[in-house]
């Protein structure tokens, strides 16, 4: 109704219809007049200077902050250590903030020291294993060496001797005889540390597994616990050109690593349809914002300039066209 009340006040020829629509707003869809009847009212302080009046309900949503943020910094809850009872937990949620906050430093740290002891721990055992390793294969190698020589060299008497010189023939059996003694010592060793190496490395690879599941179980829980989730971190693995043997002997920094590159890949590929849904998705408005035109309000505010720069008929004509 405003819209047509102001409009009939021109002289009703096309340059008052134009006139009149110089003053329409069309983002607002009201004229100057109707306007200025919506401004903020505006009162005079004792200096003269005019001031605003004040929204009351922002004042009482200023003041209810305070509040509201002290209430929220009182609602935080400290977690008792992971290690406690129910019984202790307990206990220690009846505990000042001050108490719990020292308390799960003080965890904290004795945590951090066991840590650490147990990885110093577990180096020493890994380099003793491996030194012992290495010197059962090399035990292993200096039997089989001997085996093999014993081997080339061991030639049986010939049974002629005992008719022709039995003497002699008893000397090259009893030595022929030591030979192969010392051919099946030297092979009992080397099976012997065969053996041995293989129980090591059996158990050096149980140990490895244990604490390679350990620090997954930290950094990476869905590996562990997710028989589909691990199979598909695997898969990718071996796309990307990991052998079995690797992955069977992956650290735990590997394949967390792996992890990242699987979910980095498919994050890459949807890129092209996240950016799509970004484009088409509404824009969000916030409150009191001014809000574009619609396209036929922006036409209509194009071709109000055109006429304020021709000032001919074609251009009024054109405005006046573009309204209804």
């Amino acid at each position: 109704m405003a819209q047509s009340e102001t409009a009939e006040t021109h002289d009703g020829t096309i340059d008052g219809a134009v006139d009149a629509l110089a003053n329409f707003d069309f983002d607002e869809g009201t004229f100057a007049e109707e306007k200025a009847e919506e401004a903020p009212q505006v009162e005079a302080s004792e200096d003269g200077e005019e001031v605003l009046e004040e929204d009351p309900v922002e004042e009482e949503l200023t003041e209810e902050e305070p509040e509201v943020e002290a209430e929220a910094a009182n609602a935080e809850v400290i977690d008792a250590p992971v290690s406690w009872s129910d019984e202790q937990k307990e206990v220690f949620s009846s505990l000042p903030p001050e108490a719990q906050n020292v308390i799960v430093a003080r965890e904290g740290e004795r945590d951090k020291g066991f840590q650490q002891k147990a990885t110093e721990v577990a180096e020493q055992k890994r380099q003793y294993e491996a030194a012992m390793t290495q010197l059962n294969h090399e035990r292993q190698q200096y039997a089989q060496n001997i085996r093999d020589e014993v081997n080339q060299g061991l030639v049986e008497p010939d049974i002629d001797l005992l008719v022709q010189d039995p003497a002699r023939y008893r000397d090259e059996k009893i030595a022929y005889d030591q030979m192969i003694q010392l051919r099946n010592q030297a092979t009992q060793q080397a099976d012997y540390y065969a053996a041995e190496n293989m129980k090591q490395e059996q158990e050096q690879r149980q140990g490895f597994y244990h604490q390679r599941n350990g620090e997954l179980a930290q950094a990476l829980p869905a590996f562990i616990q997710d028989a589909q989730y691990r199979d598909g971190v695997l898969e990718y693995a071996k796309q990307a050109g990991y052998a079995d043997s690797e992955l069977e002997m992956a650290r735990s920094a590997d394949i967390v690593i792996l992890d990242k590159a699987q979910k980095y890949d498919a994050l890459m590929a949807n890129k092209t349809t996240v950016r799509d849904k970004l484009t088409n998705a509404p824009k969000v408005i916030k409150p009191g914002a001014r809000q574009e035109g619609n396209p036929k309000t922006r036409a209509a505010k194009a071709n109000l300039q055109s006429h304020k720069k021709n000032g001919n008929v074609h251009s009024a004509a054109k405005l006046l066209e573009g309204l209804f």
